[in-house]
C-alpha cells in the first residue's frame, strides 16, 4: 500500500479524485497485491511440472478419456 501511495504516476491522477476513491483504490491494490502474492506462493507449493500450462493448450486429437463438457465444468469451479 506504501508503494501505491508513493508512486508518482498515481498521485497525478488521485489528485483529481475525493478522498474516499483514493483510499478505496488504495485498498483494492492492497488486496490485488496480496491476491497476487498468495497465488505465487500456492503455485509455488504445487511444485507443478509444467508452470504454464492452460486449458487451450490440452491436446483433445488423442484419445485419453478427456470429456470436454467435464474439463469446461471444472475449469469454470462446478
Amino acid at each position: 500500500m506504501a508503494a501505491a501511495l508513493t508512486n508518482p504516476a498515481n498521485q497525478i491522477a488521485a489528485a483529481e479524485l475525493p478522498f474516499e476513491q483514493r483510499l478505496a483504490l488504495l485498498v483494492q491494490r492492497e488486496v490485488d497485491w496480496r491476491d497476487s502474492k498468495r497465488l505465487e506462493r500456492l503455485l509455488k507449493a504445487a511444485r507443478l511440472k509444467v508452470s504454464s500450462a492452460c486449458l487451450e493448450d490440452i491436446d483433445w486429437r488423442s484419445n485419453r478419456g478427456i470429456s470436454r463438457e467435464v474439463i469446461g465444468a471444472l475449469a469454470g469451479g462446478d
